[in-house]
């Protein structure tokens, strides 16, 4: 995909992969973990740094406008959700969230701790 339209389809969708396609940062790699939100963080305007523990330990990720109340990840960066998490990983940097899936958003939890 040529950079214009790659710019354009990122405008029209939002989507992060036009976004990496356009800036051409191909030495991120996708990974799919699953983990549990275990603090956010509030980046900028719109945007939420949350920490995920996992199996290998925690990652740290930006949830790019999860603050918006139309942002499809705001459901998943919220403390105590247990997800597969699908990110564009960075080895000793934040990655980036791109989507997940919700294995279970922990009610009990919740409730037991606010």
């Amino acid at each position: 995909m040529e950079k214009k339209k790659a710019w354009e389809m990122f405008k029209k969708t939002g989507k992060i992969e036009y976004y990496l396609e356009y800036k051409k940062k191909w030495s991120i790699m996708i990974k799919s973990v699953d983990g549990i939100v275990v603090s956010e963080t509030n980046y900028g305007e719109t945007s939420k740094i949350i920490n995920i523990l996992t199996k290998d330990g925690i990652i740290g990720i930006i949830a790019k406008g999860a603050r918006s109340i139309k942002s499809p990840l705001r459901i998943y960066a919220q403390k105590f959700i247990y997800a597969k998490f699908h990110i564009y990983y960075k080895e000793g940097k934040l990655s980036i969230l791109s989507s997940a899936d919700i294995i279970n958003n922990l009610k009990i939890s919740k409730q037991i701790l606010s």
